[in-house]
């Protein structure tokens, strides 16, 4: 029979990995992803409930593509800079493409296709928390900067948010 000591031993070591294991993929994909600054707007300031944070909008959230997707499936969506420094959508695809050394593929979910073969993408980084008080002053006017580190898998993460020389969001280790 076990004791009480290693029954309690377990469930904490159970615990401490359950919470490494959601910890590591997006800690991995600061560290080794492929870093790209986006420009993005703000949507919403605040939420009553959970506080100050930033939904974003992006220009690669409506892409191009005459492809057939369903409801929630995968997207993987190539994007590529410009000459203006800015990341623009080449297109979206069901299979991850192999991209060029100057385009980057996020991978993201099919919302809903318009009239003109442009499909709405989700990515996963539509939002983002910052300090109390400061998603106040953020207009949905304003234009931020968001740098993304971006895996091979093309699950993007969020490492900063910056509007002018001010910094909202910045991911940090421990």
């Amino acid at each position: 029979m076990i004791n009480r000591k290693t029954l309690f031993a377990t469930a904490c070591a159970f615990q401490t990995c359950a919470v490494l294991f959601l910890a590591i993929p997006p800690a991995l994909t600061l560290s080794n992803g492929k870093t790209i600054t986006v420009m993005t707007e703000p949507v919403d300031p605040q939420d009553m409930f959970r506080g100050d944070y930033i939904r974003l909008g992006y220009g690669f959230s409506q892409v191009p593509s005459k492809e057939k997707f369903d409801y929630k499936s995968k997207v993987f969506v190539r994007l590529k800079q410009d000459a203006d420094k800015q990341w623009k959508p080449i297109g979206a695809s069901n299979i991850k493409p192999a991209p060029a050394p100057d385009e980057v593929v996020l991978l993201g979910e099919y919302e809903w296709k318009d009239d003109n073969d442009r499909v709405r993408v989700r990515y996963g980084i539509e939002q983002v928390f910052v300090p109390e008080g400061r998603g106040k002053n953020i207009s949905s006017a304003d234009k931020l900067e968001i740098e993304l580190a971006v895996p091979d898998s093309g699950r993007a993460v969020i490492k900063r948010a910056q509007l002018g020389d001010d910094v909202l969001y910045q991911w940090r280790w421990i």
